[in-house]
């Protein structure tokens, strides 16, 4: 961490995901090397002061990056989890990322529960705690990361799967909308 100047308290987000030759069988901090390197090898020049110009430090950018990573598989929906994020972020509000939610729960098994919740002892409860999370939830693309500084402006504030199975996301600006996408996808026929 002190060698990278990494802030956060470990170094998940900065593992560069890649495929990865090595002469010999590496030990795991040879291996962590390599992709820290490789991490910061391939951050564009001059992000963090870039990131600084909108409030963020390298290890909150990594953080939001991550949140974008893991909430849509999309390339083309980065943008717009992006300003759902900042929009929640600059109203105060409870993020309610369910990436984060579940990254934080120790036995997940598929399934929230109301007991997950609900669980203020969570660190990444964003449903509950406000703000950023403490970590990054996993790995993300350089795509995920320049998400963070090209939110859309469409006043979107929520999203939901589609009721397609296709993986997208619709994106409401109204609770009221959100709610009707929320019932069209607990609605949609089950296919097994």
């Amino acid at each position: 961490l002190k060698k990278y100047h990494i802030t956060g308290g470990n170094i998940e987000g900065f593992l560069y995901p890649a495929t990865y030759s090595f002469e010999k069988m590496p030990g795991p901090v040879a291996v962590f090397e390599k992709m820290l390197h490789t991490f910061f090898q391939n951050l564009p020049q001059g992000i963090e002061q870039r990131l600084e110009a909108i409030g963020l430090d390298l290890c909150k950018g990594v953080i939001f990056a991550s949140l974008i990573q893991k909430e849509t598989l999309h390339e083309e929906e980065m943008s717009m989890v992006s300003e759902v994020i900042w929009n929640r972020l600059n109203s105060n509000e409870a993020l309610g990322i369910d990436a984060s939610l579940i990254y934080g729960i120790d036995d997940y098994k598929g399934d929230i529960t109301w007991k997950h919740l609900k669980d203020g002892a969570n660190p990444y409860n964003s449903r509950i705690h406000r703000g950023l999370p403490p970590g990054p939830i996993g790995a993300i693309s350089m795509r995920a990361l320049e998400a963070v500084f090209t939110p859309t402006k469409e006043g979107y504030r929520f999203y939901v799967l589609k009721n397609d199975r296709s993986s997208y996301h619709n994106f409401s600006r109204t609770l009221a909308e959100h709610n009707r996408f929320v019932k069209q996808l607990i609605q949609a026929p089950q296919k097994n």
